[in-house]
């Protein structure tokens, strides 16, 4: 979905860039944080770095959220009015086109609920494992 957003802020004929922000993006972050947590979990308990790293990450999200992250809904649809141009042309409603991605999100929450839950269960981890891939699969 953030290759769909960020087509929507480059338009069609940069739908490469798009995907190549959000690589670079994602395998950047993974990068970073690995090198990060690796050398935090050499200097103290292992189990605290991930508990304190991930309130950190997830506040820092929230609050880069809140404070740069803008609905880019008008860019969408002065994207689609482009392609579209005619009522009889028009694009599917979004009611119609996110069932699999919404399912997919909620499934995701259940199977992070259910490792939460698992009490360290090994058989419960896995089942919530399958569930994520599922879910991201649907999404």
């Amino acid at each position: 979905m953030t290759v769909v957003m960020k087509i929507d802020l480059v338009g069609p004929k940069r739908r490469g860039l798009a995907l190549g922000l959000s690589e670079a993006a994602g395998y950047g972050g993974v990068a970073v944080a690995a090198a990060a947590s690796g050398w935090l979990a050499s200097e103290f308990v292992a189990r605290d770095v991930l508990v304190v790293a991930g309130a950190v990450i997830a506040v820092t999200a929230l609050a880069l959220s809140v404070l740069f992250v803008r609905h880019t809904g008008r860019h969408g649809a002065l994207e689609e009015a482009s392609h579209h141009p005619t009522a009889d042309d028009a694009p599917p409603r979004v009611r119609d086109t996110k069932p699999l991605i919404v399912s997919g999100m909620l499934l995701q929450a259940t199977a992070l609920a259910l490792l939460a839950a698992s009490g360290g269960s090994v058989a419960v981890a896995a089942i919530a494992a399958v569930g994520l891939g599922a879910g991201t699969a649907l999404v």
